[in-house]
């Protein structure tokens, strides 16, 4: 995945998905939109530097068995083992990409595959907002 600059903002006000177009003007029961000149941006990231920016990040390591084995696969059965290693995430020219790999020979004697997995817990925490994300997979 990549995540391209300027991109991953959030936005104060309400949180809403807009998937198509509106048919029906809101009056008749049909889609609001929020007055976004009004919502005020209380977070983001530019992906500037060289690096994943570890105030704004964090990694989660493992496979999730390490916290429980009910966990194991991070509790819905995912293959990978998550790195924080710049074979699976780097930050170059305002791009973030996140690779997947197979790995041979296993990863740490047991994983055949690698990605990585990043969290703002503690660092960008909300409860409702705006999310605009620009992504290519």
């Amino acid at each position: 995945m990549q995540v391209q600059k300027s991109i991953i903002t959030l936005i104060t006000g309400s949180c809403f998905l807009i998937l198509s177009g509106c048919e029906k003007p809101e009056e008749l029961g049909g889609c609001f939109y929020p007055d976004f000149e009004s919502m005020q941006l209380v977070w983001s990231d530019e992906f500037e530097g060289g690096e994943v920016d570890t105030t704004k990040w964090s990694f989660d390591i493992g496979d999730g068995c390490q916290i429980s084995q009910d966990l194991c696969g991070w509790g819905n059965n995912e293959l990978q083992y998550y790195t924080s290693r710049p074979e699976n995430v780097f930050v170059e020219d305002g791009i973030l990409t996140i690779r997947a790999r197979r790995e041979t020979p296993l990863y740490l004697g047991a994983h055949a595959y690698t990605s990585t997995r990043m969290v703002t817990k503690n660092k960008g925490d909300w409860t409702y907002g705006r999310m605009d994300i620009r992504a290519k997979m």
